[in-house]
């Protein structure tokens, strides 16, 4: 609705100053690939709770998870993270890190949020955490630049 349109307007808002605070150079491009990453790991996170409804995109990917997949993905999130140390950059790999982590735990507390409030997730609900993963990884990124 109207509401998540602002809402996601907000968000875009966020990402489009955050991105322009960050240097000149990869480290954009490395932020922006790694946001849409990050972004999609905490929809495979999202993916393992019940669905709010029996139809929708929600209800096809709800449930569609295992555990064992999902520790997987963050596993190799987080050790693509590590990259950077291994190129002799150290600080950029730690950054990438708290991104990473930080973006994922606020993407699990609104899934969780969502869940309780709805019953369970929507295909909306997915896209919020998407998009707020996403957002924060840039954020944060940006702040630590």
């Amino acid at each position: 609705g109207p509401i998540g349109v602002v809402t996601l307007v907000f968000a875009i808002a966020v990402q489009v100053v955050a991105l322009a605070t960050l240097p000149a150079g990869g480290y954009g491009a490395v932020a922006l690939v790694l946001a849409a990453v990050v972004g999609r790991v905490a929809v495979v996170l999202s993916a393992g709770v019940r669905g709010a409804r029996s139809d929708g995109f929600g209800a096809l990917v709800a449930g569609s998870v295992r555990r064992p997949a999902q520790y997987g993905w963050v596993a190799g999130l987080l050790a693509l993270t590590a990259a950077p140390a291994a190129l002799g950059q150290p600080v950029v790999a730690a950054r990438l890190f708290a991104a990473s982590a930080l973006a994922l735990a606020a993407g699990w507390l609104l899934c969780r949020h969502l869940a309780r409030r709805l019953g369970g997730m929507t295909g909306d609900g997915y896209g919020a955490v998407a998009e707020t993963t996403a957002t924060v990884v840039l954020l944060v990124l940006a702040l630590t630049a």
